[in-house]
């Protein structure tokens, strides 16, 4: 399923919240050479199984197609939010 990605780089921690449909992630590296890109991917791929970046390379709105249904996502991201994983 594809999601849109609202990045915030340069975070203290790793943190994602679920606004109105976009998910909100807190990365810890700086956007430079792609490091905020490779986090994204990474963190997302841990949480979900797989992620892939699709578009937004060089922007903080991003697409990234992750594997699951929209339920599961929701499921997870929740899950997340009650771990006390965001901001």
């Amino acid at each position: 399923m594809r999601i849109e990605v609202k990045v915030i780089p340069n975070a203290k921690r790793f943190a994602v919240k679920l606004e109105q449909n976009i998910l909100k992630v807190w990365l810890e590296c700086k956007p430079e050479k792609g490091k905020a890109n490779r986090e994204l991917v990474e963190k997302l791929g841990e949480i979900f199984g797989s992620a892939a970046l699709v578009s937004g390379q060089k922007s903080r709105r991003k697409f990234v197609e992750v594997e699951g249904s929209e339920e599961y996502i929701r499921g997870k991201i929740k899950g997340l939010e009650s771990a006390g994983q965001h901001s």
